[in-house]
């Protein structure tokens, strides 16, 4: 069986490498993207089983729009949604439940709960 895709979209550099560090030890297939713009187009090349996305990216679109428009547009009907960014858990749930994330967390240094919560939405 093939590793489930995953694709995060962070501006952070760090945070892009940390999290592709943490999920590859896992097996997973990792896929990053470094700009809110372009987020599309990077699903249809990748069509990842999971998209961790920030919220909080330069420019005008940010996450939870990006995941509105993934939604609206019904192309990736499967596609697993986890907000990840620094923003407190509670804007985050109901960012979540606006948007249509699947689950959300609040980013921290131990990646362990990411990947707990990445194992089990996958």
């Amino acid at each position: 069986m093939a590793a489930a895709k995953i694709l995060l979209v962070d501006d952070d550099p760090v945070v892009l490498e940390m999290v592709g560090d943490a999920l590859r030890e896992m097996g997973y297939e990792f896929h990053s993207y470094n700009n809110a713009v372009g987020t599309n187009a990077q699903l249809f090349k990748v069509k990842p089983d999971l998209l961790i996305l920030d919220i909080n990216m330069p420019g005008l679109l940010k996450g939870n729009r990006i995941c509105q428009i993934i939604r609206d547009q019904g192309y990736f009907k499967n596609l697993k949604i986890l907000f990840y960014s620094s923003l407190p858990e509670a804007e985050l749930r109901v960012l979540a439940e606006q948007h249509g994330a699947d689950d959300y967390l609040s980013k921290s240094d131990d990646l362990r709960e990411l990947q707990r919560k990445v194992l089990s939405m996958l």
